[in-house]
């Protein structure tokens, strides 16, 4: 079982690897860029020559998850995972829930460890999972926008 929530896609473009690059780079902001309006572009990240790491622009959900790419002429591979900054918060969370639990335990409050114990699931499964699953459409949503996507198909991760 994985902690973060990880989908991986091998996509398969209509158009060169060229004319893909250039309008990724057209709807991208660098990351290295100081600007006051995050908001005139859909994405922030890096793009290479055949690889790309952008976040959604937004300013405080585009933070939280990460699309990978790479292409190798018209086919390629996606990866959307959880960024750094969201594993950092989680697993803040979790240590001041564990000092909780040691706690509850040393004072022997059980209907206090009980609510803590499942605190950790509850930000686990209902906010990780689903803030994942809706950010993950959305970004795969903006990127279909931009990029013409001929093919589209879910890599099973448990298989490799």
């Amino acid at each position: 079982m994985k902690i973060y929530p990880q989908e991986e896609y091998s996509i398969e473009l209509y158009d060169p690897l060229e004319t893909v690059i250039l309008k990724l780079k057209s709807a991208t902001l660098a990351k290295n860029k100081f600007v006051s309006n995050w908001n005139n572009q859909l994405f922030i990240g890096t793009i290479e020559k055949d690889k790309f790491e952008i976040n959604l622009s937004k300013k405080v959900s585009g933070n939280f998850f990460t699309l990978k790419g790479e292409f190798h002429s018209k086919k390629g591979t996606l990866e959307i995972k959880v960024s750094d900054r969201l594993k950092l918060f989680f697993v803040t969370t979790l240590l001041f829930i564990l000092i909780g639990i040691i706690i509850a335990i040393y004072k022997n409050k059980l209907e206090v460890l009980a609510e803590l114990v499942l605190s950790v699931f509850i930000i686990r499964y209902l906010f990780l999972e689903l803030a994942f699953n809706l950010f993950s459409k959305i970004i795969l949503k903006k990127l279909k926008n931009i990029v013409k996507i001929k093919k589209l198909e879910k890599i099973d991760s448990r298989n490799t």
